[in-house]
């Protein structure tokens, strides 16, 4: 499972450097580069050393960074291609509009919401700096707020979402004085993947999106009941709740329902932090040794 997903990332970019980042190798980044943050560190929960881990790797020597779950489809390569002939040095990608509509009760004049599960940057990119010091800034909702239930809101998509807004914000020439040719703007120029391209499959073990739809009267087996595709009554007036019950009866039973010839990878959702079977599955051994199964990736 997760071999196999690694590897595919190295088989579809066998140009690409591919270096696999361990929780010591995240600490001698930390040594290295944020010395102040050392004493600190290991105090973190686990998912927000993840988490920040992933931005204070691509602030120091930039590149892609994608989850462990991730498979991949086509090369990378068109995809920052495309970034830099626009002008963009930093990509993410919207969540699955799945999520967006039913986890977030986002409607579309609040999008994109984007995720933090790959990401493409240039070294020290201001965005991630600023993301950095936002986070890094507040030690004591770090040790005592974020733990796994919180990490979206305080180390993860949310954040880096507003932040993501900011940028588009200050790139919109209606509300940003004119720069001068080659000056960068403030949070850097973001390119914003459709969610086909890099989320394409939705988190169907989060039977919590269900809830906002209307239960299929056919549908008896409690833990597997279907939906119909339009939202409960009390939600009938709220735009991301018929949007997305309507997308979420469609691929009820495909959770790559979405996928298309311009997703580049798929994210599987395995949650190590938030799934009780996810973790199950760690523990009774289902883990690889890097060095040995993906010869081509560096164990950092």
């Amino acid at each position: 499972m997760f071999r196999e997903w690694v590897r595919s990332c190295h088989d579809v970019n066998p140009l690409m450097g591919h270096y696999f980042f361990t929780d010591d190798s995240l600490l001698s980044l930390v040594d290295q580069h944020f010395p102040d943050w050392s004493d600190r560190w290991s105090d973190l929960p686990g998912i927000v050393r993840a988490d920040l881990g992933r931005l204070l790797m691509l602030w120091v020597h930039g590149g892609v960074y994608l989850d462990v779950d991730y498979e991949c489809l086509q090369p990378f390569e068109g995809l920052l291609r495309q970034a830099e002939e626009n002008g963009h040095d930093l990509i993410v990608g919207e969540e699955h509009l799945v999520h967006v509509y039913l986890l977030e009760n986002l409607n579309d004049s609040m999008r994109p919401f984007v995720s933090n599960a790959w990401i493409a940057a240039t070294p020290q990119h201001p965005l991630i700096g600023a993301f950095l010091n936002d986070t890094l800034s507040n030690t004591s909702r770090l040790l005592n707020e974020c733990g796994s239930d919180d990490a979206v809101a305080c180390t993860g998509p949310r954040p880096l979402t507003r932040l993501v807004h900011g940028a588009l914000d200050l790139e919109d020439e209606d509300t940003f004085p004119p720069r001068q040719c080659g000056e960068r703007p403030p949070l850097g120029s973001v390119m914003v993947a459709d969610f086909d391209v890099l989320y394409p499959e939705y988190a169907a073990w989060n039977k919590w999106m269900k809830d906002n739809c209307v239960r299929d009267p056919e549908s008896t087996a409690d833990d597997e009941w279907r939906i119909l595709p339009r939202a409960r009554d009390d939600l009938a007036n709220q735009t991301w709740a018929r949007h997305g019950c309507a997308m979420l009866a469609m691929a009820e039973d495909d959770a790559g329902r979405y996928m298309s010839g311009r997703s580049v990878a798929v994210h599987h959702w395995m949650c190590s932090s938030c799934r009780p079977d996810t973790k199950k599955r760690l523990r009774g051994g289902v883990t690889f040794d890097v060095v040995r199964d993906v010869p081509g990736v560096v164990l950092k």
